[in-house]
């Protein structure tokens, strides 16, 4: 039979046990808010999500590589090891001073595109090439745009995002 002091002591465990399983449940507020901390974009080559608050600094430049080939690049800085960076390469026209390099780079396009054909891929040109082990372990994430426009884009939504402190998902067209 149930004494008057078991059930007390049942009732004195109880009462301690509650607020612990209470501070366990999620609030859906919360979620809310944590959702709004990260800034998110999706490609076509892949996802890439950051917590705003680990973000340390954003870049955006210009510059040229071998052969006359402009690149665009946005760079994301966070508190990780890894960088990531988005980026649009712009070749120089025919006739330039760097013509052998744009008949060069037009004919790994069409080598590119004769391969697609055959494998049903994706446009190969348009990936991110790495150099294995070189680039692969150079703590970079690459992701390669299609226009200028896009990763302009990219770009500012990222400034307000990171600014402002308001979170959100970017969405390059094809992705």
């Amino acid at each position: 039979m149930i004494t008057l002091k078991s059930l007390l002591l049942c009732a004195a465990f109880a009462g301690l046990a509650l607020p612990a399983l209470q501070a366990q449940t999620v609030n859906p507020t919360d979620k809310k808010e944590e959702l709004g901390e990260v800034w998110e974009c999706v490609l076509p080559g892949g996802d890439y999500i950051v917590a705003l608050r680990s973000i340390v600094g954003v870049a955006s430049h210009t510059y040229l590589v071998q052969g006359g080939i402009r690149v665009y690049e946005v760079n994301i800085m966070d508190q990780s090891s890894c960088e990531a960076r988005f980026y649009y390469m712009e070749t120089p026209l025919d006739g330039s001073a760097v013509s052998p390099a744009v008949s060069a780079l037009s004919k790994l396009e069409d080598i590119a595109a004769k391969i697609t054909e055959r494998t049903k891929t994706d446009k190969v040109w348009e990936k991110v090439i790495k150099d294995y082990p070189t680039s692969t372990h150079a703590h970079t994430i690459e992701y390669r745009l299609d226009s200028k426009k896009n990763l302009e884009a990219l770009f500012q939504h990222l400034r307000k995002a990171w600014l402002s402190k308001v979170g959100g998902r970017f969405t390059v067209q094809g992705a």
